[in-house]
């Protein structure tokens, strides 16, 4: 429409500008002719016509667009992967046949992809992530290659002296058929420990699937009756095992960890001669020195003060692990004074006796 306009626009102008020069011409003043040897004939002249003023045509306003709306949004679509076949040669299983020694099993994987929406219309689709979320079984089929020797073919017989023709007899029918065995392999159960897993718990790690076996026999019936028997084919799916782990993993005791914070020196070890049986009995080097338990230690007079003094510091320790308490100063006090003396001594609840083996530290109570 604007380009109309200013076509309409540039015409009157031009008509507007011959018809203004035309008018100049007219008013300015002649110019005199040479002498003329005939009389000379005036030229008429053109009354201006003046040209029609077009009106302009208006263009009209065009409206602003509206801005379309983008969205996105995360989208997870589930895909199934099929399983390949696998064929693998069997020099144990005659040619021609086959033998299926793992089903194939299809796995999944889930993508996730990010569409882009415009105006609530899809207008794109990125993925952006990909996650296998059941692995695939790959069907292994057993290619028989064995090559079974055929029988040598038999000598020629001699030809039979011909017989009289007998008479004619009723000829027997012959028919065929197919029969389909089919046996199902019973899965077995495969045990493995685990030493991560703690000892008496179990989990399943596979679960087992039965295989099968199908037979398919061609059988020759003559008159009704059966008179032949061949396996046309013999196919077999093996079963998957079941496996199954059991943890072995050992749970720690109090005494396993109290063990470990015997004083340098001394270890834990098994029963010795009386009095050194109990449940927690302590060695110096390859000599029984101590039993120790929640209410008691019976050590060795033999010891020095210092090794007595680490020992009832781990009793004392092995006490509070137990819940109980115990006055620390006072047995370290009533040890002190027995190595001085050899003297019984009861400081506050703390009491030491002696016999010529050992040496006593109780709580009074127990």
């Amino acid at each position: 429409m604007i380009s109309k306009t200013i076509k309409v626009l540039t015409t009157a102008f031009t008509l507007a500008f011959l018809l203004t020069g035309c008018a100049r011409l007219q008013d300015s003043p002649p110019i005199p002719p040479e002498e003329p040897t005939e009389t000379p004939i005036e030229s008429p002249v053109e009354t201006p016509v003046e040209a029609p003023l077009e009106t302009p045509v208006e263009t009209p306003a065009v409206e602003d667009e509206k801005e379309p709306v983008i969205t996105t949004e995360t989208v997870k679509e589930e895909v199934k992967i099929p399983f390949t076949t696998v064929k693998k040669n069997d020099e144990t299983l005659e040619k021609g046949k086959t033998v299926v020694s793992q089903k194939g099993i299809d796995g999944t994987e889930t993508v996730t992809y990010e569409v882009t929406y415009t105006d609530g219309v899809e207008t794109g689709r990125k993925e952006v992530g990909r996650e296998v979320t059941k692995k695939v079984v790959e069907e292994v089929v057993k290619v028989g290659v064995k090559v079974v020797a055929s029988a040598p073919k038999p000598a020629p017989t001699p030809t039979p002296t011909p017989k009289p023709t007998p008479a004619p007899t009723a000829k027997p029918v012959v028919t065929t058929k197919e029969e389909i065995k089919k046996e199902t392999i019973a899965f077995a159960v495969d045990t493995k420990y685990d030493n991560t897993l703690e000892e008496g718990k179990e989990r399943v790690e596979r679960d087992g699937v039965n295989g099968t076996r199908t037979i398919v026999y061609t059988v020759t019936l003559t008159d009704g009756k059966e008179t032949g028997r061949v396996v046309k084919s013999d196919t077999r799916v093996d079963a998957i095992n079941k496996i199954i782990v059991i943890g072995t993993k050992k749970t720690e005791t109090f005494e396993d960890k109290m063990a470990k914070q015997l004083p340098s020196g001394f270890s834990r070890g098994g029963d010795g001669p009386w009095p050194y049986t109990g449940k927690f009995v302590v060695y110096k080097g390859s000599t029984p020195v101590a039993v120790v338990s929640p209410s008691v230690i019976h050590a060795s007079i033999e010891l020095s003060i210092s090794d007595l003094k680490s020992l009832a510091d781990f009793w004392i320790k092995y006490r509070e692990g137990s819940g109980l308490t115990v006055n620390r100063n006072h047995v370290f006090e009533a040890i002190k004074k027995y190595k001085e003396t050899n003297q019984f001594y009861q400081i506050g609840d703390i009491s030491l006796t002696h016999d010529s083996i050992t040496v006593r530290i109780f709580h009074q109570g127990f």
